[in-house]
């Protein structure tokens, strides 16, 4: 019997997104971090200019780990209703700000 495999995104404008990945093990073992995030994108339309700015300008972290787009959910020990998190990159600029100083790449942080 078949489960229908789901991840929770925290951190989404304040919000949970529960997104339905597959329905099969072979189907969960072999999905990427990419392709989670175009069924974010797939599934929740209203969010869609939102979602894309988080896949360009954000990591989704597991635990304490940034996954790679390229990466499959389960080299990361991803399971079903496994919580995965935002995270804003940011980069350090000494010249501008002095050392040990960050400041976002991309601007103010929006309310994710």
């Amino acid at each position: 019997m078949d489960t229908l495999y789901q991840v929770i995104v925290n951190r989404f404008r304040g919000k949970c997104l529960i997104i339905n990945l597959c329905d099969a093990e072979e189907e969960m073992q072999k999905m990427t971090v990419l392709q989670l995030k175009e069924k974010m994108i797939e599934q929740y339309p209203e969010y869609r200019r939102d979602i894309e700015t988080i896949c360009i300008n954000c990591y989704l972290i597991f635990g304490d780990v940034a996954m790679e787009d390229s990466e499959p959910l389960s080299e990361y020990g991803i399971q079903h209703l496994s919580v995965i998190d935002v995270m804003w990159r940011i980069r350090w600029d000494h010249a501008r700000l002095g050392e040990g100083s960050c400041q976002a790449q991309w601007g103010a942080f929006p309310s994710f």
